[in-house]
């Protein structure tokens, strides 16, 4: 009993079998604590996760509620794009006379590139549609939404490179005529065709270089590269068409101060009109200008959409640079209206070509029947 009571109040004589039994008996309440809070913590994560989808998944609904009809309007303004620029294309390559002429090249260059521009609007709209109905995919990676856009953006860029050069080389035709008529060649105009071709597509490479793999809720024009490459991209659109309207704006003072001189001497203003190509060059300058007022605002939207911190209010601040996508069809109804050679091109194509093929069928049809005993009978293929 002593022995016992002197173990008991001894503090230094302790059994080591109860306390390693205790010692067990801790490290498994630690290990079913670690292991619960463990559980637990998965738990909140996969909660967080389930929450930030149900997130995403209410932003995404809220920018397609927001622009529902948006892929629909880019199909069909595409398709009618499309459609209305390629007869205009080529009914002026199929006639072998307005082929050859030059101020027929540069409205062909033009009516080509709008082709690729109502192109690029049906591609993005059919891939719109396509992911929310078809595919059902909630998220894009940014570089897949770069090719979304890859034909829309080259075209966009060509129109504004095509326009700066057609406004060039128009006011070298009226300024200086003969130096225009000894330099202008053939080999000449391919080349600046090539090196337009090559800056576009070199924009549109350093585009695709900036993009990441990175997921996002929606596809929009101003979430398809890096944003500061798309504002320096911006700026220099903006001056390339700014440019394009003061060289026109010049061209056309300088025109109407030539006329006016003309008048003032007497000499017939009607012919140096005429020699001008002043209509088709005024018709050229409304569809540059139609275009690139187009095109101006809705980089404007765009440059205000992309100044903005939230990513889903600057994708649906882009709605309303759609007014961009019309000017394929303002280029030809500007052509229909105001030239009438391209309008009497137009007929003398498509109603000829349709009422020979009419023709053809209607002998063909007849030559098929001979008359037998005063009846008409088919003759019979062998």
């Amino acid at each position: 009993m002593l022995s016992v009571k002197y173990a008991q109040c001894n503090y230094f004589l302790y059994d080591k079998s109860i306390t390693i039994t205790t010692n067990n008996h801790l490290y498994y309440s630690e290990c079913t604590y670690l292991h619960e809070s463990f559980y637990m913590n998965d738990v909140k994560m996969q909660n967080t996760n389930a929450s930030s989808v149900c997130v995403a998944e209410e932003l995404r609904n809220k920018i397609y509620e927001e622009v529902a009809s948006v892929p629909q309007l880019a199909v069909g303004v595409g398709v009618v794009t499309l459609l209305l620029n390629s007869c205009a294309f080529f009914a002026m390559t199929l006639q072998k006379t307005i082929r050859k002429q030059k101020k027929f090249v540069l409205v062909r260059l033009l009516c080509f590139n709008y082709i690729l521009y109502g192109l690029g609007i049906l591609i993005y709209g059919s891939s719109v549609l396509y992911r929310r109905y078809v595919s059902e995919v909630p998220f894009i990676s940014q570089r897949d939404c770069f090719l979304e856009n890859v034909v829309f953006d080259f075209a966009l860029h060509l129109l504004t490179d095509v326009s700066l050069f057609t406004a060039v080389d128009s006011c070298m035709a009226i300024m200086v005529p003969k130096f225009y008529m000894q330099v202008y060649k053939p080999k000449l105009l391919n080349i600046i065709i090539i090196l337009i071709l090559i800056h576009t597509a070199m924009l549109e490479v350093l585009g695709y270089a900036f993009t990441t793999v990175q997921q996002q809720l929606f596809c929009a024009y101003v979430s398809r590269t890096n944003h500061t490459y798309l504002v320096i991209e911006q700026i220099h659109a903006n001056i390339l068409l700014i440019t394009t309207v003061f060289v026109y704006i010049f061209l056309m003072i300088f025109v109407r101060r030539k006329i006016r001189l003309l008048k003032h001497q007497g000499m017939n203003v009607s012919q140096t009109r005429k020699e001008m190509n002043l209509k088709l060059l005024i018709t050229l300058f409304m569809s540059i200008s139609t275009y690139t007022m187009t095109i101006i605002v809705g980089s404007i939207v765009v440059s205000f959409a992309l100044q903005l911190k939230d990513v889903v209010e600057s994708m649906l601040m882009t709605r309303y640079a759609l007014i961009a996508y019309f000017a394929g069809i303002f280029h030809f109804i500007l052509l229909c209206l105001r030239t009438s050679e391209f309008r009497t091109l137009m007929l003398n194509v498509y109603l000829r070509r349709h009422i020979t093929i009419k023709t053809q069928s209607v002998s063909t049809h007849t030559n098929r029947v001979i008359v037998i005993n005063g009846t008409n009978q088919p003759v019979q293929t062998t």
